[in-house]
């Protein structure tokens, strides 16, 4: 058992059972299960007491107070009967959410390792001897951010039993000394921000003391950014020509969800576009930099870096010349075999025509877009409130055009 006493240096994971609370699983619109599940969570994401939570940028931080289990020797098929005798002792545990993040990657299917990942969002106490829970069924759980009270349950309202949860999970995977089971969390998750003071504490049964406590301090997670500013207007033009039809049109532009910098995770770029970036920073040039260069406005100068446009030939010699790319690796990406990436466009886009031109804008402009926004204006900023548009007909020989003028008050997402 001594291993399991030193888990948060020797633990190779740390097991979390998702909603087994049936009134948290409502909270979050979840349908209750009726068996349990989980996910993986990096043990790099442990936070001592006393430590201090980072709230990444753009991310919407929800505290998740969890009595975590901590394995004592090694099994798998463990059966239920048999289970406790597995069981070291316990840690009392934070099981923090980025919930935004985590709610994108539920649309989409995806795991939650992002939303559950980060450094510092698995704050945990020291080891708890197995006697000092001598029924880990009929634990009180609560936490308090800025002394009030966000969360106070019992692990008697879990739908599946930490013997159950042992049986279940070793039925997958092998469980080892010192990895940690997170076991579900009571009702009452929130979000937290900078400047939050984070209290929380367990008690056994009917005790009147708590066994132990933990405090932690929130802030924001340190960038080299900038500050944003109060108000940043959007403007585009498109090719369209006018009919009489009036339609009502809602666009949102929301930049990429926790974003390190200017590259979206959820884009993948070719080894010459990576290098492109590489170059770009190297040098500390801006699109709005190179775009002088080539004459051309930043935006498509930032759909080339991503592959959604497709330079000239005179662009690709300037490029090359700017950036210090050869102009052969160049031709080799952009050359007749490159077609641009349009995006990934839905079953079945809008009819109407206005209504498809600006769904087109934004699939295949929307990460050169958002790239410019991050660069000209730093990480974490959010939909527009106060949102307001404006339509005006540009008069051109060669077609009239629509003038769309976006404008709204962005904020960072804390000020939400």
């Amino acid at each position: 058992m001594a291993s399991a006493r030193q888990f948060f240096n020797t633990g190779r994971n740390i097991i979390a059972i998702g909603r087994n609370f049936s009134e948290h699983a409502k909270e979050l619109g979840n349908a209750v299960p009726t068996s349990p599940f989980y996910f993986l969570k990096p043990t790099s994401s442990y936070l001592a007491n006393g430590g201090v939570i980072e709230v990444p940028r753009g991310c919407e931080v929800h505290h998740e107070i969890e009595l975590a289990v901590v394995v004592g020797k090694t099994g798998r098929d463990i059966k239920k009967a048999d289970a406790m005798d597995y069981v070291a002792g316990y840690a009392l545990a934070i099981d923090l959410t980025a919930r935004n993040v985590q709610n994108e990657a539920k649309k989409k299917g995806l795991p939650w390792s992002t939303a559950k990942g980060f450094d510092t969002f698995t704050p945990i106490s020291d080891f708890i001897p197995k006697e000092k829970i001598p029924d880990p069924s009929n634990v009180n759980l609560w936490l308090k951010v800025n002394e009030a009270f966000r969360q106070n349950g019992n692990t008697k309202d879990m739908i599946f039993n930490v013997p159950s949860l042992v049986e279940y999970v070793s039925s997958i995977m092998k469980l080892e000394v010192g990895d940690v089971m997170l076991t579900g969390t009571p009702k009452g998750v929130s979000q937290i921000v900078q400047g939050d003071v984070v209290t929380c504490g367990l008690r056994v049964g009917s005790e009147e003391k708590d066994i132990l406590g933990m405090k932690f301090d929130v802030k924001d997670r340190q960038n080299r950014r900038g500050k944003l500013p109060r108000s940043l207007p959007l403007l585009f033009y498109f090719t369209y020509i006018i009919t009489p039809h009036s339609h009502h049109l809602s666009l949102i532009m929301s930049p990429s969800l926790c974003v390190d910098g200017i590259q979206s995770p959820s884009v993948k770029l070719s080894a010459l576009q990576t290098r492109l970036f590489q170059a770009k920073a190297e040098r500390k040039k801006s699109f709005e930099d190179i775009g002088k260069k080539l004459g051309r406005d930043e935006v498509y100068v930032a759909a080339i870096f991503y592959g959604q446009a497709k330079p000239t030939l005179d662009e690709i010699e300037t490029l090359s010349k700017y950036l210090n790319i050869p102009a052969a690796h160049l031709l080799a990406e952009f050359g007749p075999q490159f077609y641009p990436d349009r995006g990934n466009l839905m079953a079945t886009p809008p009819a109407d025509p206005l209504l498809y031109r600006l769904y087109e804008m934004v699939q295949v402009y929307g990460y050169p877009i958002k790239a410019i926004i991050h660069e000209k204006f730093g990480d974490g900023i959010m939909s527009a409130i106060d949102f307001t548009a404006s339509v005006e007909k540009v008069e051109d020989p060669k077609g009239d055009r629509v003038k769309l003028i976006f404008d709204g008050k962005f904020l960072p997402y804390k000020k939400w």
